[in-house]
């Protein structure tokens, strides 16, 4: 009943997870990327919770999921910067070029 109704180009958008030069998570989200808040690195596989937080330093967006698995959930606004839909091209890119 409450559940929110994606077309198939939202969902598709809606949780893409890439790893990072360093090791780390990029998480693409609906015009957002995300890198992990916490907990540290080395546990995030097998964290039952990862905290992300917007990866623009200046804003305030962060989002919990379960694991590194979806669905994602939002739980401070973004502020300061409009989505980016590009970015989810250049991040496939780079995962190309690896």
């Amino acid at each position: 009943m409450n559940e929110l109704v994606l077309d198939d180009d939202l969902k598709e958008n809606s949780w893409r997870l890439f790893k990072t030069q360093k090791n780390g998570y990029k998480l693409y989200s609906i015009g957002y990327t995300y890198t992990v808040d916490k907990p540290v690195l080395s546990l995030v596989p097998q964290a039952s919770k990862v905290y992300w937080k917007c990866e623009d330093r200046t804003c305030p967006g962060r989002s919990i999921s379960c694991g590194l698995n979806p669905p994602l959930k939002l739980t401070q606004s973004h502020f300061g910067h409009e989505k980016n839909i590009n970015r989810l091209n250049e991040l496939e890119t780079i995962k190309k070029l690896k």
